[in-house]
């Protein structure tokens, strides 16, 4: 069975969606008989566990994933080299340089990975600490019901985004899109260095940037342009890391081995890839299909989560801001809720029924 990138890719997201769902119902669930403090130091602990098993979980997938990316873009680019007729000449120390590649590229997705756990592991604990202080503090002087000091506590933690991370451009990421993001640019990433390395096992000095409709300000200047790997071929730019996909995250593009002889515009190609490497070169119709596209994906984002605390137990407070929330995603996409969505709309939005 041929492998399915995408496939494994979805199966890690929804590891860490599930991760995100197991924490909310930890924080929702109802307060057990006896002393209140044990009942918030179990419910941590329960969170603490999730996130260690996240790690956990996805280590193993790193482990069968990264490797499989790995050979089936060099398997691609035999593939090619066979396709071409090209004579391909066997480098013993190329299999070091193989395994070293995907090692390091492993390991720093899983650091990655759990660099956001561990962010929101302490980001958790200091929630429950601040959250538990001013609790009290507001028991004692509010004369609160365990009770009522229990479901405070409650919504302030889910207030808070416990489950997303700050980037270091100060963005800020649920576990299970940060994980997406994760893997998507790190299979791009990891694609591009089975595709650069066998390449240059092979004596392939150029490569060619793969071309995407519609696409984004920072790749578009350097979609479909050829390359040099090791910068000599006068007639092509170098391939700088600045070039190399992923160009940002999420990125799509990746590279191919190119030669000359077998394109048949091989003078066109020679003149496109030396042309600006930073001009937006869109149509106004490109930009505003790719704003389209992206608006969809935003808009499926917002509605997923939504649902999520829609559909669990949440405290009707948060209900109620989702319901705003999964119905702004309809006026944005121009459209009527109906079905599950719409019941629950009006259910929690009470200006809008009949």
């Amino acid at each position: 069975m041929a492998f399915n990138e995408e496939k494994h890719i979805q199966a890690l997201v929804n590891l860490y969606r599930r991760g995100f769902i197991n924490i909310l119902n930890t924080l929702l669930q109802k307060q057990a008989k006896g002393q209140y403090t044990v009942f918030a130091k179990d419910q941590l602990k329960n969170v603490l566990d999730i996130l260690a098993q996240l790690d956990a979980e996805s280590a193993i997938w790193i482990q069968q994933v990264i490797p499989r990316i790995y050979q089936d873009n060099h398997t691609q680019v035999l593939s090619f080299i066979n396709k071409m007729g090209m004579q391909r000449k066997i480098k013993p120390n190329f299999a070091q340089i193989h395994q070293r590649a995907i090692d390091v590229i492993a390991q720093n997705m899983f650091d990655n990975l759990r660099q956001a756990t561990q962010y929101a592991g302490r980001r958790i604990q200091d929630e429950y600490r601040r959250a538990g202080i001013d609790t009290m503090g507001e028991k004692y002087t509010e004369g609160l019901t365990w009770r009522e000091t229990s479901k405070r506590l409650q919504e302030r933690l889910l207030s808070q985004g416990l489950t997303g991370f700050k980037d270091k451009l100060g963005r800020e990421w649920r576990l299970d899109s940060y994980a997406q993001m994760v893997a998507r640019t790190t299979s791009r990433e990891i694609a591009t260095v089975a595709t650069l390395n066998t390449c240059q096992e092979a004596d392939i000095d150029l490569v060619q940037i793969s071309s995407h409709w519609p696409t984004c300000e920072i790749c578009v200047p350097l979609q479909g342009k050829v390359f040099s790997i090791s910068g000599t071929d006068e007639r092509y730019p170098p391939l700088l890391d600045e070039y190399t996909p992923p160009i940002h995250p999420n990125c799509r593009h990746v590279t191919t081995p190119y030669v000359r002889e077998f394109d048949p515009q091989a003078d066109k190609t020679q003149r496109h890839s030396n042309t600006s490497l930073d001009k937006d070169t869109r149509s106004k119709a490109e930009k505003q299909a790719y704003k389209n596209e992206m608006d969809k994906v935003t808009i499926a984002r917002n509605r997923k989560r939504a649902r999520e605390i829609l559909y669990s137990k949440a405290p009707a407070a948060e209900k109620e801001l989702a319901a705003k929330r999964l119905h702004r995603t309809y006026e944005k996409a121009g459209t009527k809720p109906v079905g599950r969505d719409g019941a629950i709309i009006r259910e929690y939005l009470k200006e809008d029924k009949a």
